[in-house]
């Protein structure tokens, strides 16, 4: 995007030194009851309190929405349009978040965020190799028996100068709410310097992760996160997001500890290109724009609704002396599809992997660029077509697919087992999230129009993806096609 190129995006994660489930603190909460509260004129106000004792509210114009709300009508509806209480109130209800809601979401927030401490071995200025420290912040994504696994970003692992292994930080460390104050202290013998850690500290190992992507995963013993805390749990991750949702932003800004900050989403997609830590190699992400304060050392935090549910992982800002509160996060479903992907191939090789992705061969561009906002949800909606911009070259999986230039790709069907998983693009974009789902054995199919007929390329019961038709990302190989 042109009119990106005179700012200047910075990378949050800090030097400090160069020489929930929904994550309830309690059980999870459900409604008990929904009231009407207040009247006035046609607008009734109706409260909705649940088990622990917090309230959310929404209202309905009478003539318009119906002259009367009944819970029974409600679970009726959601039985027959399969989504839950809470999804309907989330969706279909105008619901004004209240101080109490926001407190209770950030504290939510708090018990999957850590704060990131590194240390990498640097390229020696004169003769000395003592260790750089830097942090960032991160998100606990998934807690099993053994290990849990937190998301972050690569460069907040990665460094061009280091001289560990692969350019990832010798030493990972991670510290939770409450345990991030004075995490660290450094001590010097001669030109020696080495840095030792708080009793809450929690040594990680890498997992694996892409420059490509700006997401890595690090992995903790789970038995350590929860003998610190023991309402320590994974994310919930949230099925969607919207312009103008309230959000907060959770980080270790300046390395001061675990913070929280308020804000909106201001700008739903976008891609900023941004260069990678040697400040060579410039690569486009795709991200969300939020006018949440954030800082040196948030990157890699989470961005969570006001219900306590991640929706994106800080990254960037603009920093300029014209330009407040633009900062940047990877959207959950390019981070997840990320992270996912890695945690597969790391417990199949119990080594630190890149992603893999499925590689079509294919070229497209974006067309017909449209909004469409919903009066039911008050939503704006955002929509283009993925075009094939050539015919595919001969041994390219896109080939033997029979795609034709033109093809507009409308969705994409995978099943693996007895499970089938299917992406509609509505956003061109949503293809490359697509290729980091797939994996060898599955299935697949492609549903286009061309010339104006919808046709089924390929076939879920015989059209299976072989190993060799998936590559992997490599972390700085900015080159590499993704589709």
């Amino acid at each position: 995007m042109k009119n990106f190129k005179k700012f200047l995006f910075v990378l949050l994660l800090l030097p400090i030194a160069f020489m929930f489930t929904a994550c309830d603190l309690k059980s999870p909460a459900y409604v008990v009851s929904i009231e009407k509260t207040n009247s006035v004129n046609t607008t009734d106000t109706y409260t909705v309190t649940y088990s622990d004792g917090t309230k959310t509210y929404f209202t309905v114009e009478n003539g318009k929405d119906g002259e009367s709300l009944r819970l029974s009508d409600i679970e009726a509806y959601c039985e027959r349009e399969g989504i839950s209480l809470n999804e309907f109130l989330k969706n279909y209800i105008d619901i004004t978040y209240t101080a109490d809601q926001i407190k209770t979401a950030t504290n939510i927030a708090m018990q999957s965020a850590v704060s990131i401490v590194v240390e990498h071995t640097i390229t020696p200025t004169f003769s000395s190799t003592n260790p750089a420290v830097f942090v960032g912040s991160g998100v606990i994504y998934k807690m099993e028996s053994t290990y849990s696994y937190i998301v972050t970003n690569y460069h907040v692992v990665h460094h061009s100068n280091s001289l560990d292994e692969n350019q990832i930080a010798g030493k990972i460390n991670i510290f939770q709410y409450g345990e991030d104050d004075t995490i660290y202290q450094e001590s010097s013998q001669g030109s020696n310097r080495t840095y030792s850690y708080s009793d809450g500290a929690v040594l990680c190992s890498y997992v694996g992760g892409s420059d490509k992507y700006d997401i890595a995963v690090i992995k903790a013993p789970t038995a350590k996160l929860l003998e610190n805390n023991p309402n320590a749990c994974a994310v919930t991750v949230s099925n969607n997001y919207s312009l103008a949702e309230t959000v907060i932003a959770v980080g270790n800004a300046k390395g001061y500890g675990l913070s929280a900050t308020e804000g909106i989403v201001s700008v739903y997609s976008e891609e900023i290109p941004i260069t990678d830590d040697s400040g060579y190699y410039y690569t486009n992400y795709r991200v969300m724009r939020i006018d949440a304060a954030v800082n040196g050392g948030n990157s890699g935090g989470g961005v969570f609704n006001a219900y306590g549910e991640l929706i994106g992982i800080v990254n960037a800002k603009s920093y300029s002396d014209d330009i407040d509160n633009m900062a940047y996060a990877i959207p959950y479903e390019n981070a997840t599809n990320v992270a996912d992907n890695i945690i597969y191939y790391h417990k199949i090789s119990n080594t630190a992997v890149n992603p893999k992705q499925i590689y079509f061969g294919l070229y497209s561009y974006e067309e017909n660029h449209r909004s469409v906002y919903n009066k039911d949800t008050n939503k704006i909606s955002l929509y283009n077509d993925c075009v094939i911009a050539y015919d595919p070259e001969d041994g390219t999986l896109a080939h033997t697919l029979q795609f034709k230039k033109g093809d507009i790709i409308k969705s994409i069907t995978i099943k693996r087992g007895t499970q089938t998983y299917t992406t509609t693009l509505n956003q061109s974009f949503q293809l490359e999230d697509f290729t980091l789902t797939v994996r060898a054995g599955d299935t697949l199919s492609v549903e286009v129009v061309r010339a104006g007929t919808t046709i089924t390329l390929g076939s879920l019961e015989s059209f299976v993806i072989t190993n060799n038709r998936l590559v992997e990302c490599d972390s700085t190989d900015y080159k590499k096609a993704s589709t």
